[in-house]
């Protein structure tokens, strides 16, 4: 239940539609007194819709420390969006989280897939093909002196530099929707083939496990 994850939650992060209407609405889920309930200080991630948030229970949230960091890629009034928030955020984007390739090819093939079966036009099995990949899919690892943690955290952050791309939005964010129509080619885990020395046994396994592949 919400309140189970309010009690127990160290990182929340909300995936959810927006609602406006009914018992189970999610407009301004994420408000004052929702942070209120929340027992333990917060990593908060909004990736879902904006308005899935309140700005100012989010900033105030941070204020008092009951967000200890924030991840924004979803906001109020897009693409006009709340500047100060944009400033605390440890990390904000552009409304791109699922800007992938891989994201795109998908929602591509179920829309025709499910045109196909309304109209009965016989491509229900349609698939999209040759799905740009970036000009690097090799990625090498160099284990020493790292902990599982952090190597982890590497191969990740090579597949999606999401540092710099905050840092380029809360430099220039009054090019919100550019940033969105120029985002670069960004592939997910299974198209990187990761080339390792010094490579701890636990965290091949769990690299395994997030899709990457191991050479």
């Amino acid at each position: 239940s919400l309140m189970d994850v309010q009690a127990q939650a160290d990182i929340i992060t909300l995936h959810t539609p927006l609602t406006r209407q009914g018992s189970d609405t999610t407009f301004h889920l994420a408000d004052e007194a929702f942070f209120e309930a929340c027992k333990r200080d917060l990593i908060f991630i909004n990736s879902s819709r904006g308005e899935v948030m309140k700005t100012e229970a989010v900033k105030q949230a941070l204020t008092s420390g009951k967000i200890l960091a924030a991840i924004i890629d979803c906001w109020e009034h897009e693409p006009m969006i709340d500047l100060d928030l944009l400033e605390r955020a440890f990390i904000a984007t552009p409304h791109i989280a699922g800007y992938s390739r891989d994201g795109k090819a998908n929602g591509t093939r179920m829309t025709v897939q499910a045109i196909s079966r309304k109209f009965e036009l016989g491509i229900d099995d349609w698939q999209c093909r040759d799905v740009e990949c970036p000009a690097e899919t090799t990625i090498m690892l160099d284990g020493y002196g790292k902990s599982p943690q952090q190597i982890i955290s590497e191969a990740v952050l090579l597949t999606c530099p999401i540092l710099t791309e905050s840092q380029r939005f809360k430099q220039s964010p009054g090019t919100f929707e550019q940033q969105r129509t120029d985002y670069p080619v960004r592939r997910e885990f299974p198209v990187f083939s990761i080339q390792g020395r010094q490579i701890p046994e636990s965290a091949t396994i769990q690299l395994r496990q997030l899709g990457f592949g191991i050479v």
